[in-house]
């Protein structure tokens, strides 16, 4: 969270309030330069602050839905299907062939191009603040886990959230399932929505950007699905109860799980908090997951990686035992030895 509940700045508000962007788009980026995804986040920012660069036919609504359909390539994210869109792009754009790129994609070239450059700013302001060393959002370290989808959609649990849908699955797996948010009993997918024709759900849980009520109907238009600890990590706070041995975030997200999977996050949470507070305290310090383990930091933030990019909490047992057996202090006492 960027506020404290006496609403003083957390470390995390402190670079978010540096930043003259929209809160929600400031975490995708801030952390995207944190778990080393960069050049993801700062794109899928940049369309959250953009438009829609799929363009509507009239003539041919099909043809621009199985366009967008495409590039969906089973991420079961629309977000990531403007970024798998964007990439290729980019390729095309390399040997001169984006305008017929996107008239056979039903994309707009404009609204890519702009996509583009409000990446660029994103990284120049990241770069002006002193959290990052670069303005190169495709800079080797700040990318070594762009291809780790589930990370990328936990980051987006960080910025999107509380905007979460439930996914309640009928027993006549024909039909879609039913959709819910916190302040809504029903919500529909967006014709323009990948998610629209999907009918099973790994995850009962989304992440959405954009809700609008139109004939009678709430409408989700883009939407990701999430696993548990993306939403236990990035979301609200989190309430135990021990005696029916259940989780919940912000009393409305309830989880069946070991309880100490509940403790060891709030720690992790901590020791993030204590880094980011050394990163203020001194900006040129290189705080971002990397792989070396001679370096508790990069332990901890292999950690967190290993924790939100599981699916099933079931399968946390051993995963806790082990997180368990990392010795937190160690990451924060060896902030004052940082290079």
């Amino acid at each position: 969270n960027g506020m404290n509940n006496d609403e003083s700045l957390t470390p995390l508000g402190h670079y978010l309030a540096a930043l003259p962007v929209n809160p929600r788009l400031g975490k995708i980026i801030i952390f995207g330069a944190l778990f080393s995804c960069l050049y993801p986040a700062v794109i899928i920012a940049a369309f959250l602050g953009h438009k829609d660069p799929f363009i509507f036919v009239v003539d041919d609504n099909e043809g621009s839905n199985q366009a967008r359909q495409d590039f969906e390539n089973n991420s079961v994210s629309d977000h990531l299907t403007l970024f798998n869109a964007f990439k290729s792009w980019e390729k095309a754009k390399q040997y001169q062939n984006n305008n017929d790129f996107c008239w056979n994609n039903f994309l707009s070239n404009n609204s890519l191009n702009m996509v583009h450059k409000i990446a660029n700013q994103f990284c120049d302001l990241l770069h002006e603040i002193g959290f990052t060393d670069t303005r190169y959002m495709k800079a080797d370290h700040y990318n070594i886990n762009s291809g780790n989808d589930k990370l990328i959609k936990a980051i987006l649990c960080a910025g999107l959230y509380p905007n979460v849908v439930h996914v309640d699955h009928r027993l006549n797996s024909k039909r879609p399932p039913k959709l819910s948010t916190r302040s809504d009993r029903a919500v529909f997918f967006h014709p323009s929505s990948v998610l629209c024709r999907r009918n099973f759900f790994c995850s009962k849980w989304l992440i959405y950007h954009k809700k609008m009520k139109l004939e009678r109907q709430i409408k989700i238009f883009d939407a990701t699905m999430i696993t548990p600890f993306s939403l236990l990590f990035f979301g609200g706070d989190i309430q135990v109860n021990e005696s029916e041995n259940t989780i919940s975030i912000d009393s409305w997200i309830h989880f069946e799980a070991d309880t100490g999977i509940a403790k060891l996050i709030k720690q992790l949470r901590l020791q993030l908090d204590n880094c980011l507070k050394e990163k203020i305290r001194q900006p040129s310090l290189r705080l971002i997951a990397s792989n070396d383990q001679s370096d508790p930091k990069a332990k901890l933030f292999g950690e967190i990686i290993n924790l939100i990019t599981r699916e099933d909490l079931s399968q946390q047992a051993e995963r806790l035992r082990k997180a368990q057996s990392l010795r937190l202090s160690d990451v924060a006492n060896s902030s004052n030895d940082c290079p």
